[in-house]
């Protein structure tokens, strides 16, 4: 089946997936996270665990919309002549076949991430932001553009059980249980390489905190993310809709 056939029948999950994705798309650009047609962002459809919500490739963030994503199966192997990303399929498709608690994977390279996917200490433990991945961060020495199935195989092997992959020299892919969770974490370690840097940047050391604190603090945001701070998310999504709700679409 090619992917504009696939994409003709949508069930209410995949309808509802298909509009908060749209809506990570959006933010993402609203937040300066974006960069022109490049990076991406994909979904599990929940009904159908084989198959995954991807952005056409040419089209940039903020012209992304329910209606336009691309349904595909993580077991093919695509390019650009099916209308997705190469590289994107290439990093997105092997965590969908090999991890089923992640519903949600984004790749990006803001200038925070790439400083820390070049630092030789990685992200450090200096802030709360950076606290929910302690233990949880997997990295990946670079070896160019990933396009091979061997790259796939690599990436499998090299993120396991982790939370995030830091692609040394290059980027980051951050990975959660839903777009929600995902959406979470990205904002969170925006800010934990962001503020690591800041305090390098000073020349006066940093305060790190101590592992038993940090798994402490895993378990708070844990219980955080899962009570009150979910109602985050639909605030994100009803500023989404006074700006522009044609993501919708």
């Amino acid at each position: 089946m090619s992917v504009a056939a696939a994409n003709q029948s949508v069930s209410a999950s995949e309808a509802e997936t298909r509009v908060e994705l749209a809506a990570f798309h959006r933010l993402v650009e609203h937040l300066g996270w974006g960069e022109g047609i490049y990076n991406h962002i994909a979904a599990r459809v929940a009904d159908d665990p084989g198959k995954f919500l991807i952005k056409p490739h040419a089209l940039t963030y903020e012209e992304v919309t329910a209606s336009n994503l691309l349904k595909v199966s993580c077991h093919d192997d695509l390019d650009e002549t099916a209308g997705v990303n190469k590289v994107g399929f290439t990093t997105h498709a092997p965590i969908m076949r090999a991890r089923g608690d992640v519903a949600c994977s984004i790749h990006l390279h803001t200038a925070p991430i790439m400083a820390i996917a070049a630092h030789p200490k990685g992200l450090r433990m200096v802030n709360l932001q950076s606290a929910p991945f302690f233990e949880n961060i997997a990295y990946q020495d670079f070896a160019g553009a990933a396009e091979g199935l061997d790259d796939q195989q690599r990436l499998i092997d090299d993120l396991g059980t982790k939370r995030v992959l830091v692609l040394r020299n290059h980027g980051a892919v951050i990975t959660g249980r839903s777009i929600e969770d995902t959406f979470t974490a990205t904002l969170r370690f925006i800010a934990a390489c962001d503020v690591q840097l800041r305090l390098e940047a000073c020349g006066q050391g940093m305060v790190e905190i101590p592992p038993e604190v940090c798994r402490q603090t895993v378990d708070q945001l844990q219980r955080h993310d899962t009570g009150r701070g979910g109602a985050d998310w639909p605030a994100w999504l009803r500023r989404l809709d006074r700006m522009d709700p044609s993501y919708k679409a």
